[in-house]
């Protein structure tokens, strides 16, 4: 669910003043807003640092990375790809590999959904090439592992995938999103949202509901268990002069799959915001982060959040995290964070945090994790692979130069 925005774009839109670089998907009209200054955070309620957690440094990647590269784990390895490149990292073995060259009309492809379904890879949607000139891309892929070998998919019956957003509900890949001919589109009122599901034993596409959704924005998304919840993540914004005004924020809905139905979740007890966090532990969806809405502009990074338990139909307001608009990911029924705006400079420029903790949402506590091997960095992948949280890459080593390191968190 990390994987959106512009996939790893929105989440590494932290940075206002490399946003050029940050988020090559989306327009620099609309990422390009103001940046406030930053308030002190809130008091924390924590209950100590995490004494079973330890970090270990991860080996370098034989090639270097980029704001382009995407992660997804695929069982027992961590598959990254940045275009034309595919490299896989085993932590059992502690090594990098390969996998098989991908499929011809599969190259040069940027921002796909990269969908693990426990035994395959799916790979859908994206742009074309990396040109802010290039169309959204249709095509569709399997990738099987054991097998190591790749195939093509039946033909999507959506229009391409760009901006969309996939989660897998244990026999389909469902996917939502917004269709453009800019990249601005889908953030301007001038987007087309879709909805499909797609199910690789039987290669076959359906159409769902596009529901209450359409319209409002670019979402994220997480599969529950029974239904997928759509979170607007990214709102449509309506403009007064050239500053970004936000029609809604904070909303979301689900839909069950089986019958075709949506229902709006609750109002979320949130500000208004952009590039929040979001993350499903096994019992509530989390929003954290982000950046808020100040009078016409956008201004600080958030520490707050807040959990819906689907259950009850209800949200509940996290204690605040130690850190601003952190890095994501949820291991074992936890929320684990790492990194986010520590501050910025007298010149503005945000300064990242190599602060990290893990939350427990059923006892609301926040455990503060040990200092990393691994410098402050911008939007680093982060997956977990059932014993570890692994962390790699992230803006910026140098002048737009991705760092090509990474570190294992054992919890």
């Amino acid at each position: 669910m990390q994987d959106e925005l512009l996939r790893e774009g929105a989440r590494m839109s932290l940075a206002c003043s490399r946003a050029r670089a940050l988020v090559p998907l989306i327009a620099a009209a609309t990422i390009l807003a103001s940046c406030g200054s930053q308030e002190p955070p809130r008091s924390v309620s924590r209950s100590g640092a995490h004494s079973d957690a330890r970090w270990s440094k991860l080996p370098p990647a034989p090639v270097r990375l980029s704001a382009f590269t995407q992660a997804v784990w695929i069982g027992d390895r961590m598959l990254m790809w940045d275009r034309d490149v595919w490299i896989s990292y085993s932590p059992s073995a502690g090594t990098w590999g390969t996998i098989a060259e991908p499929p011809k009309g599969l190259r040069g492809t940027v921002g796909a959904n990269l969908t693990w379904t426990g035994r395959e890879l799916v790979v859908w949607g994206g742009s074309e090439s990396e040109r802010d000139d290039a169309g959204p891309s249709n095509s569709a892929w399997v990738f099987t592992p054991s097998e190591n070998s790749w195939r093509p998919a039946a033909a999507s019956p959506l229009g391409g995938g760009e901006l969309f957003t996939a989660a897998w509900d244990g026999e389909e890949v469902l996917y939502w999103g917004c269709l453009s001919d800019t990249d601005s589109g889908c953030l301007n009122d001038r987007g087309h949202w879709e909805a499909a599901a797609y199910d690789p034993s039987a290669d076959k596409w359906r159409r769902l509901p596009v529901g209450p959704l359409g319209g409002r924005g670019v979402a994220t998304s997480a599969w529950t268990g029974r239904e997928l919840i759509v979170w607007i993540r990214t709102p449509t914004p309506h403009r007064r002069g050239n500053a970004p005004t936000l029609r809604e924020g904070g909303i979301g809905a689900a839909l069950d799959p089986r019958t075709g139905k949506w229902s709006m979740l609750p109002p979320a007890p949130l500000s208004p915001r952009r590039f929040e966090a979001t993350a499903w532990t096994g019992s509530v969806f989390v929003v954290l982060g982000g950046q808020a809405l100040r009078g016409d502009s956008w201004g600080d990074y958030r520490s707050d959040g807040a959990t819906y338990d689907p259950d009850a139909h209800a949200w509940r307001r996290m204690r605040d995290a130690p850190v601003r608009s952190p890095n994501v990911i949820a291991a074992n029924g936890r929320l684990v964070v790492w990194g986010g705006v520590e501050g910025v400079d007298e010149e503005g420029i945000e300064i990242p945090s190599v602060v990290g903790a893990v939350y427990d949402p059923i006892a609301d506590t926040w455990r503060e994790l040990p200092r990393p091997p691994i410098a402050a960095r911008f939007g680093p992948l982060m997956k977990w692979s059932g014993s570890e949280v692994l962390v790699w890459g992230g803006c910026c080593e140098s002048d737009e130069v991705y760092f090509n390191d990474g570190a294992a968190l054992h919890l």
